[in-house]
């Protein structure tokens, strides 16, 4: 089986780093720098570490918003959008931590 992992859309976020501290915190929104933590905070838009200095959110995104037993929502940071990384296809037997830290991923034909 192979699946493929895919940054978030950057649309969902782009809007939240032109408000101000004060509007974020009323939306549950964290801003942060990034630190010279190594690795890195991952970005699941970017897919990549941030680097220190980096604007970064702490945000609450709702992953699977069905009316479902399976509706599910996540806390993760969020980097302005820099040039994505291209989606990558890997089996089950290739798919290590290091991959799933980044992004979610879909099933593919």
């Amino acid at each position: 089986m192979s699946f493929r992992i895919t940054g978030l859309p950057s649309e969902h976020f782009d809007h939240l780093f032109r408000l101000s501290d004060e509007e974020l915190v009323a939306r549950g929104v964290v801003r942060r720098p990034a630190d010279g933590r190594t690795p890195g905070y991952p970005c699941r838009i970017s897919l990549t570490d941030a680097r220190e200095g980096d604007e970064l959110l702490l945000v609450n995104y709702e992953h699977q918003p069905g009316h479902s037993p399976y509706r599910c929502a996540s806390r993760f940071m969020s980097g302005r959008a820099r040039t994505p990384m291209m989606p990558s296809i890997r089996s089950r037997s290739n798919y290590g931590y290091a991959s799933s830290r980044f992004a979610r991923s879909t099933r593919t034909r």
